[in-house]
């Protein structure tokens, strides 16, 4: 799958090169891809496709956003509900997520 994106202004003006967002594309033809972005993007376009972000939030484990996905459409309840699972294994392991044995 070939993608281009384009920055937001801040990103542009204050370039970071160790920002990187790690989070998930989903296209019809494609489904759910999981990526490392070299930093979040105001877009993406994915084989001609504009991709948005869209935040998804988990509320039963950290009450804020856990995951962007880029898609084209607002995602479905099903698709959220996937990509957040798979946003969970994803960042078990961070130092930031919280666990039970970590309270």
């Amino acid at each position: 799958m070939a993608f281009t994106s384009e920055l937001t202004s801040h990103q542009a003006t204050n370039p970071s090169p160790t920002t990187t967002s790690e989070c998930w594309i989903y296209t019809a033809e494609h489904g759910i891809e999981e990526v490392t972005l070299p930093a979040a993007q105001s877009s993406l376009t994915v084989e001609g496709t504009k991709l948005r972000p869209w935040c998804l939030l988990d509320r039963s484990i950290l009450g804020c956003a856990l995951a962007i996905l880029y898609s084209a459409e607002a995602p479905s309840r099903e698709l959220r509900e996937v990509v957040t699972k798979l946003a969970r294994v994803r960042f078990a392991n961070r130092h930031w997520f919280p666990r039970a044995d970590r309270s």
